[in-house]
């Protein structure tokens, strides 16, 4: 066994508990291991804000960019016009959590001070706060008192409107600064993680450099190509995959497209193991009996499965 265990996990979607419960697992053999999310930290999840919070504050997990995770930042870069679409996509369970986080712990909401640019963008919060948002406030009295204080306003909209403007300028923040592909050399073994699985496949991101861990930034990638990495889905990643056995010897770890355990999720090429959709399909956890949280174990290709009661269980591919 090597010193680092790497373990890659499927689309969280809010599902902290699955998260917990995976890790909790991963620590009965030892300390040092290091977890990577293939992206869609949130929405969907009742827990979402919260596995936010728990990703970006634990040395142990990283992740790559989702297109859930996306949502944010092209929100803000649309000047927060797609905040109706994200809300139906998932993203309704999203704010719920921000605003049960904040009112379970009132003490954290702080000031923020983006600038003037917080006040351009107003009228644009406001509408999907009062078409939203506003008529839930009662049920989170403690998040009101402290908006208004921290803000120096009795308006009650005008507290909560800055607040959830800061709050989703600091997710987007963060999520900016996830890279849209890795490429990790473990167990001699590469693997390439993307998204949705599509782009990495091609030769030029795949260059063998011997790095245990290299990462490729929105900077190096067009804007279709970055489209491709966040949302291509299964028809069009059959396009995508050359013919050849596999991706350079690379091993492709994706997510995007939710595999249910009784669906295949795993494609081999010449009875090797070339891709492997990790997208149990845990963002619909209470919809479906064989929703998973899904994860590989790099090097063993052991598969863990967790479900909605939080029983991990273990198989080898």
């Amino acid at each position: 066994m090597e010193k680092n265990r790497i373990f890659v996990v499927g689309d969280v979607h809010g599902q902290l508990n699955l998260l917990k419960a995976l890790e909790d697992q991963i620590k009965n053999d030892g300390d040092n291991y290091q977890i990577i999310l293939t992206g869609d930290l949130m929405d969907r999840g009742c827990d979402s804000y919260q596995t936010f919070l728990y990703v970006f504050n634990n040395p142990k997990i990283s992740s790559i960019l989702g297109n859930h995770d996306d949502f944010f930042i092209k929100d803000e870069e649309h000047n927060w016009k797609k905040l109706d679409w994200a809300i139906i996509n998932g993203g309704e369970e999203t704010f719920d959590s921000i605003l049960r986080y904040y009112n379970e712990n009132p003490e954290q909401i702080k000031k923020m001070n983006w600038g003037e640019d917080l006040k351009l963008k107003h009228w644009l919060i406001s509408k999907f706060y009062y078409e939203w948002c506003a008529s839930q406030l009662f049920m989170y009295p403690k998040l009101v008192e402290k908006a208004k204080e921290v803000y120096s306003t009795e308006d009650q909209d005008r507290a909560i409107i800055n607040f959830l403007h800061e709050i989703l300028i600091s997710i987007n923040n963060q999520f900016k600064t996830l890279p849209y592909i890795m490429l990790i050399e473990h167990s001699n073994q590469k693997y390439v993680l993307t998204h949705s699985g599509a782009v990495a496949t091609r030769d030029k991101y795949i260059d063998g450099n011997k790095s245990t861990q290299i990462v490729v930034h929105t900077e190096k990638l067009a804007n279709e190509e970055k489209e491709e990495i966040l949302w291509a889905r299964d028809t069009r990643l059959c396009k995508l995959y050359p013919r050849k056995a596999r991706v350079n010897d690379h091993i492709v770890l994706h997510g995007h497209t939710p595999k249910f355990d009784n669906e295949t999720y795993i494609i081999k090429r010449d009875g090797k193991i070339a891709v492997v959709n990790l997208d149990g399909g845990a963002g619909y956890l209470h919809h479906y009996k064989t929703a998973r949280l899904r994860a590989i174990e790099l090097g063993s290709n052991t598969i863990y499965t967790v479900d909605k009661n939080c029983k991990v269980e273990i198989k080898q591919i």
